[in-house]
């Protein structure tokens, strides 16, 4: 799993900033309304970082990652992944 990059952690921190009681999930759901926001407005993605459709809602998965698998098998804190092409779910 690659690094999250710079401006998707200097996004993530400026939410958490604006809201620092905010949940991991509603975090990453903004970053998703982020991300499609500045690609309407702007014509271009704010961060380069892949955001993935998961059982709980959109996830920047580079993100979550580096914030809850730190020195753990990657699968220890991953919540159920939708494959939007299969239409199937991994458990």
């Amino acid at each position: 799993m690659d690094a999250p990059s710079a401006s998707v952690t200097a996004a993530a921190a400026e939410i958490r900033w604006r809201r620092p009681r905010i949940r991991k999930v509603r975090l990453h759901k903004l970053l998703y309304y982020v991300q499609g926001y500045h690609l309407a407005w702007q014509g271009e993605p704010a961060f380069p970082d892949d955001i993935e459709a998961w059982e709980s809602g959109p996830v920047v998965a580079s993100l979550w990652h580096a914030e809850n698998c730190r020195g753990q098998g990657r699968s220890a804190t991953r919540p159920r992944r939708a494959q939007l092409a299969t239409g199937s779910f991994s458990w």
